[in-house]
């Protein structure tokens, strides 16, 4: 068992009914709850986190134990290859997500290249419709790693025109400005 999961067991807990009954309130199922895709056993999860000011990371309350934390759900997130390399965080009511370690962009980053026979890859900003496609597709945490691990995944499907624009402008800052000089012939 990695770091990551190790510091996951420790750090977690059950959800708690209540939880589960907010959760099935907002269309999500058991079975995305219980479990991912590749019937792996990574539950949601609940515990005591810190999120950074700038909202991009967290730590878990035993790394700070003399600061305020508040509790969320969490999740194991993979790599491209399916190995566990971060954690995921969130609070819904104040629509933050985030990862542990910073290793991922994106929750369900191991279905980018999934066989998909031709299907566009779903691509979600709120975790509660992620979770409610049974954690298919990808979840962004971080627009411009996803956009930088997006870009050769063929094509997408988002749920928005506001979500369709703020990929879109993710993937343009990707592009390089290019400068034409002048040979020294030229400029001679």
């Amino acid at each position: 068992m990695n770091e990551i999961m190790v510091a996951f067991w420790a750090n977690t807990s059950p959800l708690r009914q209540s939880d589960l009954d907010w959760l099935r309130a907002q269309g999500i199922s058991t079975a995305s709850i219980a479990h991912d895709p590749e019937e792996c056993g990574f539950l949601l999860s609940r515990a005591l986190v810190v999120f950074d000011d700038d909202g991009g990371s967290f730590s878990f309350a035993s790394e700070l134990p003399d600061t305020a934390a508040a509790s969320a759900f969490v999740l194991p997130a993979r790599d491209e290859s399916g190995e566990v390399v971060d954690v995921v965080a969130w609070r819904p009511k104040e629509h933050v997500i985030a990862a542990w370690r910073r290793h991922v962009p994106m929750a369900g980053l191991q279905n980018i290249f999934a066989p998909r026979l031709g299907e566009p890859l779903p691509v979600f900003s709120d975790p509660a419709d992620w979770l409610k496609a049974e954690r298919h597709g990808v979840l962004v945490i971080d627009m411009a790693g996803a956009a930088i691990a997006l870009r050769d995944a063929g094509a997408l499907a988002v749920h928005s025109r506001q979500q369709a624009r703020h990929l879109r402008r993710a993937f343009a800052s990707l592009t390089p400005h290019i400068n034409i000089q002048p040979s020294r012939k030229e400029a001679a």
